[in-house]
């Protein structure tokens, strides 16, 4: 699994990391090349997620 975030800019504004994209990359048992599986591109909203992690403190991610 691979995870990224990112964002679209417009203009001379800077850029807000809001859009989360999840990859599935598998091994090809042939070459044994990676390959993308599989891509789940979401909306990232922040005020969600700082719901969730109050109810759910185990969520939270380690920096």
């Amino acid at each position: 699994m691979v995870l990224t975030r990112g964002g679209v800019r417009r203009g001379r504004r800077p850029v807000r990391l809001d859009k989360r994209a999840t990859h599935t990359v598998v091994r090809d048992s042939g070459d044994g090349r990676r390959r993308i599986a599989a891509v789940q591109k979401t909306a990232h909203r922040r005020p969600a997620e700082a719901v969730s992690f109050r109810m759910r403190p185990a969520t939270r991610p380690r920096a």
